[in-house]
């Protein structure tokens, strides 16, 4: 069964390209081989890889994607189905359509009820905040307007922050006494793996007051916020274009030109299934959506539109 010569991805994990030109998923589990499937696109099989390492191996430190307030989903989604059933649903093709259709039916927002919000500061990263320092520096006038002061007290804390998506990130925030740095260190190496984070890309830190399910009053949350660069593709790659090099899908509006674009090919068809398997499990957003993505959270005192928690918040 599928044992035809397979060309791992230079993408993803646990993905293969066959012979005909689709894509093969397959794991490993307690070192036997499992065969996921074979799929139209290579982010179908990447998609089919997490969905059965969530199952089988506890989600695990290797995903492909990173998680969306959609996809935070899918454990709970997963605890209905014995992992028979969740391989049957991989293998035919059904689990995509099931899953989301199970996303929708749920509060996407965690309970979470926005009531006020703003943004603290945003920072640039570097390449040493994203190199194998683990460590990210927070610019003194922010560390000291809107962190806690720990100069005093040994000069280390644990900081709590919650993403977009509800899930908590534990931070270890220090004091440097000797170069005068306050930095995130201990928790920032896994942050940057996870969320997929280059240098330029922007982290955003906001505070927002909120109502939560089965918790009394206004509760105020920490929110790291991930902005990524335009110039760095990925996932959230906006801009007014798209490159093809070795990343995502790609795609053009037009563009002006003599380009030769007279018929639809293959090529272009597995585009648009991969750019609407993206947006439909929040792993990419519109254009229009990113326009807004990367505008300023406050500006003149009016807030512009953002998601969090899986809702449109104003």
């Amino acid at each position: 069964m599928e044992e035809e010569t397979v060309r791992p991805s230079t993408r993803f994990k646990g993905v293969v390209q066959k012979p005909n030109g689709n894509w093969g998923a397959q794991i490993y589990s307690y070192n036997q081989r499992i065969w996921l499937g074979t799929f139209r696109t290579e982010l179908e099989a990447a998609f089919a890889y997490d969905s059965a390492s969530l199952k089988l191996r506890w989600g695990g430190p290797h995903r492909n994607f990173p998680w969306t307030p959609i996809t935070t989903e899918e454990a709970k989604f997963q605890t209905q189905y014995s992992t028979e059933e969740i391989l049957k649903m991989i293998r035919e093709g059904s689990y995509i359509s099931k899953f989301l259709e199970y996303a929708r039916s749920c509060s996407i927002g965690h309970g979470v009820e926005v009531v006020a919000w703003r943004e603290l500061f945003r920072k640039e990263l570097t390449p040493s905040d994203v190199g194998p320092l683990n460590r990210m520096v927070i610019p003194k006038r922010y560390a000291t307007e809107y962190f806690p002061n720990i100069q005093a007290g040994g000069g280390t804390l644990e900081l709590v922050l919650r993403d977009g998506a509800m899930r908590l990130w534990n931070f270890r925030y220090c004091y440097w006494g000797s170069s005068g740095s306050y930095v995130l260190t201990k928790g920032w190496n896994k942050f940057v793996k996870e969320k997929g984070l280059k240098e330029k890309d922007v982290v955003v830190f906001l505070e927002c007051d909120c109502r939560m399910t089965r918790m009394p009053g206004i509760q105020r949350l920490r929110i790291i916020h991930v902005e990524k660069s335009r110039c760095n593709g990925g996932w959230g790659g906006g801009g007014s274009s798209r490159s093809s090099n070795g990343g995502g899908s790609s795609s053009s509006a037009g563009g002006g030109g003599s380009s030769s674009n007279a018929t639809v090919n293959v090529d272009d068809q597995e585009d648009s299934m991969e750019v609407d398997l993206e947006l439909r499990l929040g792993l990419k957003t519109s254009d229009e959506e990113k326009s807004m993505e990367v505008e300023p959270l406050l500006r003149g005192g009016a807030l512009a539109e953002f998601e969090l928690f899986g809702k449109q918040i104003f």
